[in-house]
């Protein structure tokens, strides 16, 4: 396992995840692909890293695959700013898959 973030997130280049961008009405860019419907990605996995003792220093990294094979990867990071579309992403992908 990566002991780092920095690690991390080489370590999943090298297994072929890329950052992932959401678009407008939550569209999620995957290297060129484009997916609308959140039914046709699932997480794969998600780390926690913890940097200090604050909320404010703890980010999470979520992989997740396309029923095409697509892989992405995206950071949470907790405190004074929270990405809403990421946010939103990860709440979508939590409530299809049953979790809450």
């Amino acid at each position: 396992m990566s002991k780092s973030l920095s690690e991390l997130t080489d370590d999943l280049k090298n297994a072929g995840f890329v950052p992932i961008e959401i678009l407008k009405n939550l569209d999620v860019k995957i290297g060129e692909n484009i997916i609308s419907d959140h039914s046709e990605l699932k997480i794969v996995d998600c780390f926690n890293f913890e940097s200090g003792t604050s909320a404010s220093e703890e980010d999470t990294v979520y992989t997740i695959q396309s029923t095409k094979g697509d892989k992405g990867y995206f950071i949470i990071g907790f405190g004074g700013h929270i990405d809403t579309g990421h946010a939103e992403l990860l709440n979508d992908l939590l409530r299809k898959s049953g979790h809450r």
